[in-house]
């Protein structure tokens, strides 16, 4: 199975960063996973290495008081997917 490397953006919906934001990322079709643990720069950008293709979620952490999104990772030629600005609602 191919490994992909995501790249993109967290934003609020004023397309602002969400700078030094702390999120795991959850593979959706295979929840036995465990999630990776990561978070973004000061531009709200980050790096997810060493995928495989599917259906995972972002959801920040608790402190973030933002909602979880979803995000379809495909099979890359050159293993590289530009998810560009990702856009994480405030919650409530």
């Amino acid at each position: 199975e191919p490994r992909i490397v995501a790249v993109g953006r967290l934003v609020d919906e004023q397309h602002e960063p969400l700078a030094n934001l702390a999120f795991e990322l959850f593979r959706l079709d295979r929840p036995d996973e465990k999630p990776l643990a990561t978070f973004t720069g000061r531009s709200g950008a980050f790096q997810l290495p060493d995928l495989r293709p599917g259906r995972y979620e972002i959801r920040p952490g608790p402190e973030a008081r933002r909602e979880s999104v979803v995000v379809e990772i495909p099979a890359t030629p050159d293993g590289l997917h530009r998810l560009g600005e990702v856009v994480l609602p405030g919650g409530s």
